[in-house]
């Protein structure tokens, strides 16, 4: 479970708060923080549209925001933050510029079939500043 800021921090890091619960006993086994903005490589904040465990890692498509606008100055790019697990450290940004975020706000984009390949779609609907 993640909690995203909407804003970039006036100084230092933006941070985003992540939370790991046991789904059995419904209770918070850990938490840390994370750089919201280290994801994009950008300077815009990464909006998580889900998170997805695959294997010992956290996938985490996200889209990139401006300061509580929801948009963005590249609407040309989907990435998704990849974290160890449980550890939540970041590793890398899987990205691609042919299309817009992959999912939507809170619609998961990503699938893992059998053979545990990850396959992702976009709705390809990002806009640079409302156009």
């Amino acid at each position: 479970m993640a909690k995203l800021p909407r804003t970039i921090a006036a100084t230092g890091t933006t941070l985003g708060s992540w939370y790991i619960v046991n789904t059995n006993s419904a209770k918070q086994t850990s938490e840390g923080t994370f750089d919201a903005v280290q994801p994009t490589g950008n300077g815009e904040i990464a909006h998580f549209s889900w998170i997805k465990q695959v294997g010992n890692k956290v996938w985490a498509p996200f889209f990139g925001i401006k300061n509580n606008s929801f948009s963005t100055e590249y609407p040309d790019y989907a990435g998704i933050a990849v974290y160890s697990y449980p550890e939540m450290k970041y590793e890398k940004t899987i990205k691609d510029t042919r299309t817009s975020f992959i999912g939507r706000y809170f619609v998961d984009g990503l699938g893992v079939v059998e053979n545990g390949d990850v396959y992702a779609f976009s709705s390809s609907v990002a806009v640079n500043s409302g156009t």
